[in-house]
């Protein structure tokens, strides 16, 4: 049993910064927002859903299976199912794909998909502590820089990370960085004008944000910016610098960590029409495949060939493009390879993308096919192609014509939309006011690329540095190890400090060695225990060195009046820094 599947009222939140407006609030939160929504605009019962599917990429144990957490969370019955999807980048498309197969196949006949994710809250995590923490030490790793560096497995390394990979095609293609700050400028000036047009606010759901002054409603995209030149991009220090010294790919061209959530109805052409819903596209062909991890970013084309042959189209005879911003090195490169012309840029991401609007991984599919599906229908164009790269070597794709090109297929529901938007023939209008291409660059300070990291309770003076310890390891005693400063990005207050931001690929391969705190100070602030010698009697263990013959352990109760004296008795037979930390 084959159905055809029609997605309608694709929303979203507002999409935050890192360590942003939404930094208070967890993907979960974020889902129920976006979930009761759209729920709320379309009037659909909660009743009538059949499933929840959302895409989300850093998954941990406070929401297991977030579609089905969330859907509890927003008061949806409890005999809805709801699951969770990852295919990396690709998870809020792989979502609604996954969705519309269920109603094609008569499985399901009204299903809500999406995406969701706070990079804001990415977890640290560790899997020493299980077991035998105490005889080999406990390693911490940064959730969102182990992912980027672990996508490609043991055979397929990228020790890098993504921007890596950006670099890679950068030479690849001949990409120059006066090209990726343009193409950079130009997304965030799309993205600023259609904010002041209120054309992003469509498919906006406000969000709702308790603060020590009440309640603030968001209702904003909070990563656009508009006021900066090129030459102010140019002025930016490459990422990578240090270790590649033609590198170009700085935090001003490349993608945002973000937080946000969006959410579609998938459902059949009769059951929209029993529930007055306007379906704006349907699902006709995807593709999704494979390339090597390291050039992860050329994804797209290989992708975007699979989903047009199957349809039968060439990318000619697509009228708008939504292509994933993640760095503008890759984005150039994907079109370098479709041998992109003036004007095919005036039909590609017309509203800005990752680099300007965000790129909030789990969610960034649902924002684009709510962008996508919106202009498709305001410009009355027949054909729209969504696709962007996916870390660890894949692309996604989907082909979708919107409802226009689509009423000959289900009639009944050419009702609503207007005498002139059922034109199979139909193509949009790209005149100079409906492309606002500015040459006025955008300076991004926020959201690191890589990562924003966190920072320590107590630091050292700049003088007492080593000349490797940067910001420092924050020490695990406890939840109070790890903290927030007023919210602002921590790169933002590494530069106020006149240190510079670190990257994971930085810190002794690709995660911090966040262990006990040890008694040199100088060793505790090391970016990684593997800078300490091993001297001839011990070996190295697991992230710090082992005294052979030592009885090392977790940090134990005691009397907090005990002297110092009688501490050094108790370690007499091991090294100050090879041992777990004995003050309290």
């Amino acid at each position: 049993m084959t159905r055809t599947a029609v997605i309608c009222e694709p929303v979203r939140t507002p999409i935050g910064r890192y360590g942003g407006m939404f930094a208070s609030l967890t993907a979960v939160d974020l889902g129920v927002a976006a979930l009761k929504g759209l729920l709320a605009r379309t009037g659909v019962a909660p009743d009538a859903v059949e499933d929840v599917i959302l895409g989300h990429c850093y998954p941990n144990s406070e929401a297991p299976a977030i579609g089905r957490v969330v859907a509890l969370d927003a008061g949806l019955p409890v005999t809805v199912p709801g699951m969770q999807v990852d295919r990396r980048c690709g998870s809020g498309l792989q979502a609604v794909i996954q969705a519309c197969l269920q109603v094609a196949s008569g499985d399901n006949d009204l299903v809500v998909a999406g995406g969701a994710e706070s990079m804001s809250n990415v977890a640290f995590y560790s899997t020493d502590m299980r077991w035998g923490g105490g005889r080999t030490g406990v390693q911490v790793h940064d959730g969102l820089a182990r992912g980027r560096t672990t996508a490609g497995g043991k055979h397929y390394p990228v020790p890098g990370g993504m921007l890596e990979t950006a670099e890679n095609l950068r030479r690849q293609y001949g990409i120059s960085r006066r090209e990726q700050d343009e193409l950079a400028a130009a997304s965030h000036q799309r993205a600023v004008a259609a904010q002041k047009d209120g054309i992003l606010a469509e498919e906006i759901i406000p969000v709702t944000v308790a603060t020590r002054r009440g309640e603030d409603v968001i209702d904003t995209d909070e990563h656009p910016r508009a006021d900066t030149t090129v030459e102010s991009l140019g002025k930016l220090k490459p990422v990578l610098i240090k270790a590649d010294p033609d590198a170009t790919v700085t935090a001003g061209n490349s993608s945002g960590q973000n937080d946000a959530a969006s959410m579609c109805i998938v459902t059949t052409p009769e059951r929209a029409a029993e529930l007055g819903l306007t379906p704006l596209v349907r699902l006709v062909s995807w593709g999704a495949a494979g390339v090597g991890p390291e050039v992860m970013g050329i994804g797209p084309v290989p992708a975007t060939e699979v989903a047009l042959a199957k349809a039968g189209l060439s990318l000619a005879d697509i009228d708008l493009i939504e292509l994933n911003e993640a760095f503008a090195a890759q984005a150039l490169a994907v079109m370098r390879a479709w041998d992109f012309t003036d004007a095919d840029h005036q039909r590609t991401n017309v509203h800005g993308s990752g680099i300007s609007l965000g790129h909030p991984v789990g969610a960034t599919g649902g924002r684009m096919l709510a962008t996508l599906a919106r202009e498709l229908h305001r410009r009355e164009a027949r054909y729209g192609l969504e696709t962007m790269c996916i870390g660890g070597g894949q692309g996604g794709a989907a082909w979708r014509p919107s409802a226009s090109a689509a009423a000959k297929a289900w009639p009944q529901c050419s009702k609503g939309l207007g005498n002139d938007q059922t034109r199979p023939d139909s193509r949009p209008y790209r005149g100079a006011d409906r492309n606002r291409l500015h040459c006025a660059a955008i300076r991004r300070q926020g959201d690191h690329p890589q990562r924003a990291g966190t920072r320590a309770l107590r630091h050292l003076s700049a003088g007492h540095r080593g000349p490797d310890a940067g910001d420092g390891p924050v020490r695990p005693d406890g939840a109070r190890g790890v903290r927030r400063a007023g919210g602002v990005a921590a790169h933002l207050r590494a530069l106020r400090r006149g240190v510079g931001p670190r990257l994971d690929e930085h810190l002794g391969g690709d995660q911090h060695a966040l262990h006990r705190g040890l008694h040199d100070p100088a060793a505790r602030h090391r970016r990684a225990e593997a800078a300490l010698p091993a001297p001839d009697g011990h070996r190295r263990g697991q992230g710090r060195v082992l005294d052979v013959g030592a009885r090392v352990g977790f940090r134990r109760g005691g009397d907090p009046h005990q002297g110092q004296e009688q501490r050094r008795r108790h370690l007499h037979h091991r090294r100050p820094e090879d041992v777990a930390d004995q003050r309290r």
